[in-house]
C-alpha cells in the first residue's frame, strides 16, 4: 500500500516550480519537479486552486489521507478523478455559510 504523508503534502506545497507534483514512483510517493510521470497523483496547481496559498497542518493531513485512501481503493488512480474539498465552512460554532 502505498501511504501519503502530510509531510508529502507539506513537500509539494513549498515546492518552487509551478509545474511540480506528488507522483508515485514504484511504490513510494515522490514530488517532482515537471510533473511528467505518468503516475502523477496530485498535482502543486490542484492544491493551489483547492486551497489557495496557505496550507494549514489540519488541511494536509485531510488531504494526505484521502489521497492515501484513493490509492487504496484505487491503484491506478489519477489526479483528476479527485472530488474537490468543501471549503464552504465558517470558524464559528454551530454556523453554517449558505451554499454559494
Amino acid at each position: 500500500m502505498t501511504t501519503i504523508t502530510a509531510d508529502d503534502i507539506r513537500v509539494l506545497a513549498k515546492s518552487a516550480g509551478t509545474r511540480a507534483a506528488l507522483a508515485r514512483v514504484g511504490d513510494k510517493i515522490r514530488v517532482v519537479s515537471d510533473g511528467s510521470t505518468d503516475q502523477v497523483v496530485y498535482t502543486k496547481a490542484q492544491l493551489i486552486q483547492d486551497y489557495g496559498e496557505e496550507l494549514s497542518d489540519v488541511e494536509a493531513e485531510v488531504l494526505a489521507a484521502g489521497l492515501s485512501a484513493e490509492l487504496d481503493t484505487d491503484p491506478d488512480a489519477l489526479a483528476d478523478t479527485r472530488q474537490r474539498p468543501d471549503t464552504d465552512v465558517t470558524g464559528a460554532p454551530g454556523a453554517a455559510e449558505p451554499p454559494d
